[in-house]
């Protein structure tokens, strides 16, 4: 085999992978995409619900529930993101063990 075919085979090799990961990239950018236009859109809803529930409120027991209650969906949204926070953590660490 000579230098040049040696060449093409390592370069459509390495095309190949190139293509390979690209086309994972993109189909990971989309999921994550669509997962992030997910959570826009529940955060829109809550925040619609929250306005609904101000304007329905008729005095302040009726306000102040409202408010408790979107407290709620914001404590819970922080929760959530912390334990992912944990779980990637997690992950390095055992993966810092292992080395």
């Amino acid at each position: 085999m000579n230098k040049s075919m040696l060449l093409g085979a390592v370069l459509a090799l390495s095309l190949n992978v190139s293509l390979s990961f690209a086309q994972g990239d993109e189909k990971d950018f989309a999921t994550h995409k669509a997962e992030i236009s997910k959570e826009v859109d529940e955060h829109i809803k809550a925040l619609q619900d929250h306005k609904s529930c101000i304007d329905g409120a008729k005095d302040k027991d009726a306000l102040k529930a409202c408010r408790e209650k979107m407290k709620e969906y914001r404590h819970g949204n922080m929760m959530e993101r912390m334990e992912g926070r944990k779980d990637r953590i997690d992950k390095r660490m055992e993966k810092m063990k292992k080395k």
